[in-house]
């Protein structure tokens, strides 16, 4: 053990381990909502339109995170970073279900 050092507290109310927790489910939440809301409808969209490759679903999935970061903002320059966030969640969201779902490989059978 080191002398005078002491761990940090991780109990209790304030405790940074459970804030970030529930922190995580909340954000979770709020993407399963943008996901089935808006990105459900941008799939069938691309679908019906032809356009599985995976640049049209990055593309559809940051203009969704976007429009869900900048839902909780007023349009200022100092809450850009929020929309900023959101429409990176979200390319990275439309890039992991292209990965998965590929939506290409429906359109050939």
């Amino acid at each position: 053990a080191i002398v005078g050092w002491t761990a940090a507290r991780t109990e209790g109310f304030g405790d940074p381990v459970s804030g970030l927790l529930v922190f995580g489910v909340i954000l979770s939440l709020y993407g399963l909502v943008a996901a089935l809301v808006l990105g459900l409808p941008a799939h069938l969209l691309l679908v019906r339109a032809r356009r599985t490759g995976a640049i049209a679903y990055v593309l559809a999935g940051a203009v969704s995170g976007a429009l869900i970061g900048g839902l909780f903002t007023l349009p200022t320059p100092e809450n850009a970073v929020l929309v900023l966030v959101g429409l990176l969640a979200g390319a990275a969201g439309g890039s992991t279900f292209h990965a998965v779902a590929r939506p290409a490989r429906l359109r050939r059978a």
